[in-house]
């Protein structure tokens, strides 16, 4: 909660006046909330007016996050507060005396709607991406990495009922569709998707390595059947894209790595050989490319980086729930954290504030962050919102 909030739903008459009690559980009505003091120094409210206890009262309202704030902005020492007939707090931690008389406090946390509280926030900094960007150092970073973990969490969930939504898959199916959606990245995701659909894994089975890899060529739209010429499909684009991630050549990636590549017994043959699963994947691509690659570019470290990322972690993630199984989870995060951190606008952005992201954990839970919370002002909740907007202002 922050202070200028309160005033606002305050001078606003944004709380039901006609049925309030005190702290105490005495009854109190508010007749005027009082004129906003803005400039001067002082209460917050001048002129209020209410009555306690069948006694009208008039003067001064001051207005805190919390009751204790009163002392630690030095109010009890300062003759100016003692005119104020009413304190009111979002939460109330502390009776204060002012000038020999408990003051009355008013508690508002059960009174707020917190709806409107996020589209206050929403307005107040909506030209701001990250909010609390200037407050970060005021809290125990252990906060963050809890908000992160959670937003992490969230985002691979998200992307479970996606697929879950999408229909039933068996293991296999499962890694090659987002095997598929990985090889498009953001911008070519939608081809590589359709592609996959229209030649599900299931056909593919069916077919030796030669045939995978031509019907794959072909279902793409690109190549036409001499695989010279090039054809054009509305839902492959170049625009925004580097040449290696043009989709001529990823789909040429694709389709090979395809054609080799055992989706069905991934898992299994990494925990037969006893091998960790970064280094069982990397070890197959370098084998294919090494054995049958020659014409077909290879893939850079950063983009089989980005396939266990986009792909095996969440199949992995998915394998987990699947079996009510937390450690193949755990399996799933451990792997990001052996995998160095992505570098994107976003995470850019992260950068500039002082938050970094040194592993791929790191930068998923920013971007789940990112998009989740701060793109949405969500700051309520968010642990770390929370924390800073309940700290006295």
């Amino acid at each position: 909660m922050i202070e200028a909030y309160l005033q606002s739903i305050w001078a606003q008459k944004r709380i039901p006046f006609n049925r309030l009690r005190l702290t105490d559980g005495r009854e109190i009505i508010v007749h005027h909330p009082g004129v906003h003091n803005e400039q001067l120094s002082g209460p917050d409210f001048f002129l209020g007016g209410v009555t306690i206890d069948n006694i009208r009262l008039h003067g001064s309202i001051e207005i805190h996050v919390k009751s204790s704030d009163w002392i630690k902005h030095g109010h009890h020492k300062d003759p100016a507060y003692n005119n104020v007939i009413l304190h009111v707090v979002y939460s109330h931690d502390q009776e204060i005396i002012q000038n020999g008389h408990m003051l009355p406090t008013l508690e508002l946390k059960n009174l707020i709607d917190e709806a409107h509280f996020e589209s206050y926030l929403m307005k107040r900094y909506r030209r701001k991406e990250f909010p609390c960007e200037k407050l970060l150092d005021a809290i125990d970073p252990i906060f963050m990495e809890r908000m992160k973990h959670r937003a992490l969490i969230q985002k691979l969930s998200v992307k479970l009922s996606i697929l879950q939504e999408v229909g039933s898959f068996s293991d296999g199916a499962l890694l090659y569709h987002l095997v598929s959606s990985a090889f498009g990245t953001q911008i070519n995701k939608e081809g590589f998707i359709d592609l996959c659909e229209r030649v599900p894994l299931s056909v593919l089975k069916s077919l030796n390595v030669s045939q995978r890899y031509r019907l794959l060529m072909l279902e793409s739209g690109i190549y036409k059947l001499d695989e010279s010429e090039m054809s054009a499909k509305s839902y492959w684009h170049y625009k925004g894209t580097r040449p290696a991630n043009f989709p001529t050549i990823r789909v040429q990636q694709f389709a090979f790595f395809t054609a080799y590549f055992d989706f069905d017994t991934f898992l299994e043959k990494a925990s037969t050989l006893e091998l960790e699963i970064k280094q069982y994947f990397f070890s197959v691509i370098d084998e294919l490319w090494s054995r049958h690659g020659a014409g077909v570019p290879k893939l850079s470290g950063t983009f089989k980086d980005l396939l266990l990322i986009n792909a095996v972690v969440p199949f992995i993630w998915w394998k987990g729930n699947k079996l009510e199984n937390e450690a193949i989870q755990e399996t799933a995060l451990s792997l990001l954290e052996g995998i160095s951190g992505e570098k994107n606008s976003v995470i850019q952005k992260w950068s500039k504030i002082g938050i970094n992201a040194k592993t791929a954990y790191d930068s998923q839970a920013l971007l789940a962050l990112h998009r989740y919370y701060c793109c949405r002002k969500k700051c309520l909740s968010c642990e770390v919102g929370n924390k800073l907007l309940n700290r006295s202002e």
